[in-house]
């Protein structure tokens, strides 16, 4: 028996290696999954890491069938961004796969009115439409696709679902009125204005800031590889800002229990969630009290980590990692720079004109 054994052994021994080495794999795979993707010990979590090594491709080939075109391979775009369309059509909806999926449909429908085939454009619109009837994003795009068309009407009910879903997005408010001054349409001119003003009115900016440790190589890794556009980390504390002003060099006073009682090493994460801000916002300095001196740290761009860039005037995530010391550091602030967008002049005149001609038929 024992020479059998060794007979059969000595005859499939490589295929044997091939398994053995496959099982220490697994079992090295799984044991670095579970000791650095545990939730609340590295903060990356399990779902975080599966799911980037699922829809890793989510976020390449939007980016890859861009490269082509600026490289003026069409057909090469066109073929790559069809069939991760045709993949990804009964993926489960989430925050990831829908932004991937939005941005292809745009870069595709963008190829089709270049090559002067606006039918294709607006039908694929319509198609992401049906598929995430909740975006405002996906009805902006079927809207400018309909009017670039000459289909107005159609343009403004499409235009008409984006405003509802937004009423304080400039680009998308304005869009709307340049089609309802075509229709003419006067009465919901003045109705898109109203409901714009009172939008812009509680859309005040905010933020979350969050403070913890740095991540880990593998964490770092990970994250940069997928291109998660979310939040994801070990944060010890955090602190909502309310209230905040648009402008240059606008200040978020922090409490000091934000950053007391700090570990001891001295290199620390700042991460802030801003709401009703603009894709132009950025994050300037840090700046802090160390005795009767107050020092300012300037952050670099390059530094500074956009994780999750708002395509409505809704929500950013924005991320940089400091070094100081925190324990003789007191009064914490955070710079930060948002643009006051407002309508244009042609906009504004599209309105008082609406005003001004609705008058005489009220009286």
């Amino acid at each position: 028996m024992a020479r059998r054994m060794r007979l059969f052994l000595w005859r499939h021994q490589r295929l044997l290696t091939i398994l053995y080495v496959g099982i220490l794999a697994l079992v090295w795979a799984g044991f670095l999954l579970f000791a650095y993707a545990t939730p609340g010990r590295y903060g990356v979590g399990i779902t975080v890491v599966a799911r980037a090594l699922a829809y890793h491709d989510s976020f390449e080939e939007v980016k890859v069938a861009r490269e082509d075109i600026r490289a003026g391979h069409m057909d090469d775009a066109q073929l790559r961004l069809e069939r991760f369309l045709e993949v990804t059509k009964d993926v489960q909806r989430s925050q990831l796969e829908t932004h991937a999926v939005v941005e292809a449909h745009e870069t595709l429908s963008d190829l089709h009115m270049r090559l002067d085939r606006p039918r294709r454009a607006i039908k694929l619109l319509r198609d992401l439409t049906e598929r995430v009837p909740l975006h405002y994003r996906a009805w902006y795009l079927r809207g400018l696709a309909e009017k670039k068309g000459a289909s107005s009407s159609a343009a403004a009910k499409s235009l008409d679902r984006a405003f509802r879903l937004t009423l304080n997005h400039i680009d998308v408010t304005e869009a709307y009125l340049l089609v309802l001054a075509e229709l003419p349409d006067l009465e919901k001119v003045v109705w898109v204005a109203d409901q714009f003003a009172r939008a812009q009115q509680r859309a005040v900016p905010s933020a979350v800031v969050k403070v913890g440790v740095p991540r880990s190589v593998l964490e770092r890794y990970s994250l940069g590889w997928a291109g998660i556009p979310v939040e994801h980390g070990t944060f010890f504390r955090q602190f909502e800002a309310r209230g905040l002003t648009r402008g240059n060099r606008q200040v978020i006073s922090c409490p000091a229990e934000l950053f007391a009682d700090w570990p001891s090493s001295n290199v620390i994460t700042v991460q802030l969630r801003f709401e009703h801000v603009y894709r132009d916002l950025r994050v300037d300095a840090l700046r802090c009290r160390i005795g009767a001196e107050q020092m300012e740290f300037a952050l670099d761009p390059q530094d500074v980590r956009h994780l999750h860039q708002p395509n409505s005037s809704r929500e950013a995530f924005v991320e940089f990692d400091v070094r100081l010391d925190i324990g003789m550091a007191t009064d914490f602030e955070i710079l930060y720079s948002c643009p006051e967008r407002r309508l244009t002049d042609e906009s504004l005149a599209i309105i008082d004109k609406a005003r001004a001609n609705l008058k005489p038929r009220r009286s």
